[in-house]
Parts: C-alpha cells; sequence; structure tokens
C-alpha cells in the first residue's frame, strides 16, 4: 500500500504503517522538528519515508501536497471545537491543541477525494462533538467527513454523503474516536472487497499515534502490541 501520514509527530505512526503495509510512506507534518523526527526513525529503524511540512493533505488552494493517490492515509488530529475563536496569528500550538470551528477538519474532508484511492481507506482520531441543537446521536465530526467538508448544521443527517464515514472504535465518554473513511461506492468501481465500507476495510490494522499529550497511553499500547506479536522493539532508541 502507499501510505500517507499527517502529523506524524514521533514517527512512531510511520514506522508502524510500515510494518503493516510494507509499502511507500509520505509524511505532512507541520512542525519541521517533527518531519526532522520521521526522518531520524526512519533511518533507525530501516525504512524509507518521503516527507514535507505542511498543515494539511491538501494545500490552502486546494492542491495535493503529493503527487498521486494513497491506498491509506492516517492522522491523529488535533481535536474538534466547536465555535471559533477571535482571529489571531496561529502558534503550532493552535494547530497541535485544538481545531476551533472544524476548519483543518473541513480541509482534510475537502481534500480526501483528490488523494485518496477509489479503494482506499482514511483512518483518523477525533473527538466527537455531539451539541444538543444538532439533535441525539448526531455527531459534528462525522457530519463534516461525510459531507467532504461543507457542512451546514441546518441540513445535519440529510445532505447527499461525499465519504463513506463509520466509527470502528470510541473511547469510553466519547473522548476519542476512531473514524474509518472511504470514497462512496459507485457502479462503475464498486467491488465487494475495496467499497463496502465493512469489516475488511480496517484490515491495514494501523495504531495511529501522535505527539500530542493524550499519545503517551496508546504509545505504551502500541509498543506492548508490536513486541506480544513479534515486532521489532525500538529498544535503546526510546
Amino acid at each position: 500500500h502507499r501510505t500517507l501520514v499527517v502529523g506524524p509527530g514521533s514517527g512512531l505512526d510511520a514506522w508502524v504503517a510500515h510494518l503493516r503495509t510494507g509499502g511507500e510512506i509520505h509524511v505532512i507534518g507541520i512542525n519541521p522538528f517533527e518531519v526532522a523526527n520521521v526522518q531520524g526513525v526512519a533511518r533507525l529503524t530501516g525504512f524509507s519515508v518521503v516527507a514535507q511540512t505542511g498543515d494539511n493533505l491538501i494545500d490552502a488552494e486546494g492542491r495535493p501536497r503529493f503527487p498521486g493517490r494513497f491506498d491509506r492515509v492516517i492522522w491523529n488530529m488535533p481535536v474538534y471545537i466547536t465555535g471559533r475563536r477571535a482571529p489571531r496569528v496561529p502558534r503550532l500550538g493552535s494547530y497541535h491543541d485544538g481545531d476551533s470551528g472544524g476548519q483543518t477538519l473541513s480541509r482534510f474532508a475537502k481534500g480526501l477525494p483528490l488523494v485518496l484511492a477509489a479503494d482506499g481507506r482514511a483512518l483518523i482520531w477525533n473527538r466527537p462533538a455531539i451539541p444538543a441543537r444538532w439533535g441525539d446521536g448526531v455527531d459534528v465530526v462525522e457530519e463534516i467527513l461525510r459531507a467532504g467538508g461543507e457542512h451546514d448544521p441546518q441540513e445535519a443527517g440529510r445532505r447527499p454523503a461525499k465519504l463513506a464515514v463509520r466509527v470502528v472504535k470510541q473511547e469510553p465518554g466519547r473522548t476519542q474516536a476512531l473514524y474509518l473513511i472511504s470514497l462512496p461506492p459507485s457502479s462503475e468501481s464498486a467491488s465487494a472487497e475495496g467499497t463496502d465500507g465493512g469489516d475488511g476495510a480496517a484490515v491495514v490494522g494501523v495504531v495511529v499515534v501522535g505527539a500530542s499529550s493524550r499519545g503517551f497511553t496508546p504509545i505504551r499500547e502500541l509498543l506492548d502490541a508490536l513486541v506480544a506479536n513479534g515486532g521489532p522493539s525500538l529498544g535503546s532508541h526510546l
């Protein structure tokens, strides 16, 4: 698989993606230091990576940052925060800690149809957001993804879907959720394995780990799982 990792953090998620797919790894990171981290991890663990600095999988003009399409796209995203803050000069912490009003999430959703292969899958962590005014059970994050980034609270749950979205894991109290995203099946390209959005879509089995403050527990679980399943240990490199 050709895999794109956005927000690679320490580089562990790119390494795990390589272990699970055995394919080409590309990464996009907003901080030059995290890009350097990934390149260092790649050298230590023996895989090749193509990396660049950027804040999303498409730029502000809507152009993909890498040519070609990807079989897998993964991102431990800045969590969705309801509402918009007053305009100000953004800091790296603004991108790292939260996504006010879903601007990052919306651009990601708009970019997926341009970046994802026809039978590809995107896997992201985010925080479910269920405002009371949207009605019981309506997750804003899921709606933004399903609408391809062009969401309207008044049309929640009623607009045609541009992306197929499924929650495959949810932490207690809805503090975090793992969203599996694919392009909607079409009569020309649908296949039993490639576009049904069923359990087979998660076969890549990637654990997404970023460098955020909420990432320490997933990192520990990731390393335990790798050792238990015969995967290589980072050992003294940690």
